[in-house]
């Protein structure tokens, strides 16, 4: 493409420019950055326009990642990426909490996706 910036530096560009934004909104307004960790906000707060940044970002990532990758690779990820969330919401309690709160056994969790193993937590962890 000459003369014109391809869509995947464009999307790159809008995560860069965007990001930047709301990491310039945390750090002025002292705000704590997204993390994993337990006690991270489940909620950022961010103002509309902050907000509306988070979304240009989270939309042109995942364009990103799309256009990035083989049509059947798509297609298997984005199924993993759906099982990779729940299991990292498991992941943040406990191992024995975590199969109390959802009510669904470890052995059920591995038949359900397929995971080989022993079935126990331990597996994953």
């Amino acid at each position: 493409m000459t003369g014109t910036q391809s869509r995947i530096a464009e999307l790159a560009a809008q995560v860069a420019q965007h990001t930047q934004r709301i990491d310039d909104y945390l750090n002025q307004n002292g705000l704590p950055h997204p993390s994993f960790h337990a006690e991270s906000p489940s909620d950022l707060g961010l103002q509309p326009d902050i907000e509306h940044s988070r979304t240009v970002v989270l939309r042109a990532s995942q364009e990103l990642n799309d256009l990035l990758q083989h049509p059947r690779d798509l297609l298997f990820n984005h199924h993993v990426r759906i099982c990779t969330i729940r299991v990292s919401d498991i992941c943040q309690f406990s191992k024995s909490a975590a199969a109390q709160c959802s009510g669904i056994s470890s052995a059920h969790l591995s038949v359900r996706y397929r995971i080989q193993g022993t079935g126990g937590w331990g597996d994953y962890f």
